[in-house]
């Protein structure tokens, strides 16, 4: 099911000045990202976009991570093992298609990502 972490979700009230913090202290590159409906960047360390931010408010929130996420498998295995849990989730296409993102959270309220990326999973 679960193949490896994949990326950590950030929020940001300020995208330069959150690019500038990972690029000149942390030697991450901005790289491509989805057209996704909010306003956002990827940073890429080796060729992966590693560490994914989102501007949105803190308010209301603890901390600033907006989510962490996981390369998946065997979506329907998934699926089926949420729903027998009585977990729900919720399905969303990247915007170019290349993958499938599964929104759950856990016990404690934290969001997790699992991400489809498999032909077969979409």
């Amino acid at each position: 099911m679960l193949q490896a972490l994949d990326h950590v979700t950030l929020r940001s009230t300020d995208l330069d000045r959150t690019l500038a913090f990972f690029q000149s202290l942390l030697g991450l590159h901005p790289g491509p990202r989805p057209g996704f409906a909010v306003s956002g960047l990827w940073l890429y360390a080796n060729g992966h976009p590693v560490v994914h931010v989102v501007e949105r408010p803190v308010e209301g929130r603890v901390g600033v991570i907006e989510h962490v996420a996981f390369q998946a498998r065997r979506r329907a295995a998934v699926s089926a093992q949420l729903e027998g849990a009585g977990v729900p989730f919720e399905l969303v296409a990247l915007p170019d298609g290349s993958a499938l993102q599964m929104f759950l959270h856990d016990p404690d309220g934290a969001r997790i990502e699992l991400i489809f990326k498999h032909p077969e999973d979409r």
